[in-house]
């Protein structure tokens, strides 16, 4: 589901397409086009039979919201504290 960093990091330099969103276009392999609205670029829902091998560039701030572009996965956080030094574990020897 990650779209290869070269891509992400072009739409990254290319900056939003509105506040908080990014509107782009894939295009893969046999000229096949998929438009998304997402807020975030680094993984997408890849068209059935496509995967990040099929990615033959990306055009920023190119679709349209309504339907017919995929919106955002489904994402999930997880955020969690690392120790601190003073209560670091203690390795006996």
């Amino acid at each position: 589901m990650r779209l290869p960093a070269k891509f992400a990091g072009e739409l990254r330099r290319a900056g939003e397409s509105g506040m908080g969103y990014w509107v782009f276009t894939v295009v893969f392999s046999w000229f096949r086009r998929r438009e998304y609205v997402q807020s975030f670029v680094d993984f997408i829902e890849y068209p059935d039979g496509k995967g990040p091998d099929d990615v033959k560039k990306v055009i920023p701030h190119k679709g349209r919201r309504e339907v017919g572009s995929v919106s955002s996965l489904e994402v999930y956080w997880c955020v969690f504290d690392f120790p601190s030094a003073t209560n670091s574990l203690h390795v006996l020897s």
